[in-house]
């Protein structure tokens, strides 16, 4: 399997615009739809194609793992969307254009990541899968999005601020912050594809996520 080919392919597929066209039907109009769609559009979309991988791996359609692969990318970036906050990181950009509280004000930021964070559990919920999957898929969701995953890996890392840090904690930060849900990923793609339990490589994912 090459990667690189199937991200090629990938980001060239207008079907596969994940998840632009899916935010539409959130709102009819309103400034927290903009706020939403504003930071879903673009990124590599990365943890989406780990799962559309495994599901041709397993020969299995891919639009099975479209509603789960949304709501891990709804996750990814209800997480930037806090992170940049003035509160957090106080980042100015993201994917080279002002974050989005600088464009839609920090009480707005903060609805529109709220926002994305539940519709992730609403997506999944009222996804074509069978309930036991469902059931599965929200556990591995609510692990990765939670203290046990990026957001105790985002408070390690501030309140590892300001001083020398362990080898062992800037691997326990990555690993909660950034490859908890690359892991998700793996996992959700199994479980959507109906292709068992995924064993968690905990090595090879905090590598990938500190490349």
């Amino acid at each position: 399997f090459n990667v690189h080919e199937y991200h090629q392919h990938f980001c060239t597929d207008e079907e596969n615009s994940l998840p632009d066209n899916q935010i539409q039907y959130l709102f009819k109009d309103s400034k927290i739809k903009d706020a939403m769609k504003y930071c879903i559009e673009g990124g590599k979309r990365f943890r989406p194609q780990v799962m559309f991988a495994i599901a041709n791996g397993f020969g299995k359609d891919e639009e099975l793992i479209y509603p789960a692969a949304c709501a891990l990318e709804y996750i990814h970036t209800y997480s930037l969307i806090h992170d940049d906050l003035p509160c957090m990181d106080n980042d100015d950009l993201r994917r080279g254009k002002p974050t989005n509280h600088k464009v839609y004000g920090e009480w707005l930021a903060m609805l529109a990541g709220d926002a994305l964070q539940a519709e992730a559990f609403y997506t999944i919920a009222n996804c074509g899968l069978h309930s036991a999957q469902i059931m599965e898929a929200v556990k591995v969701l609510g692990h990765a999005a939670g203290q046990r995953g990026i957001c105790g890996g985002q408070y390690l890392d501030l309140d590892g601020e300001g001083r020398k840090r362990s080898v062992s904690e800037l691997f326990a930060t990555h690993g909660m912050k950034t490859a908890a849900l690359i892991e998700a990923a793996c996992e959700l793609g199994c479980i959507a594809a109906d292709a068992g339990v995924f064993q968690r490589g905990e090595g090879l994912v905090v590598t990938l996520s500190l490349d």
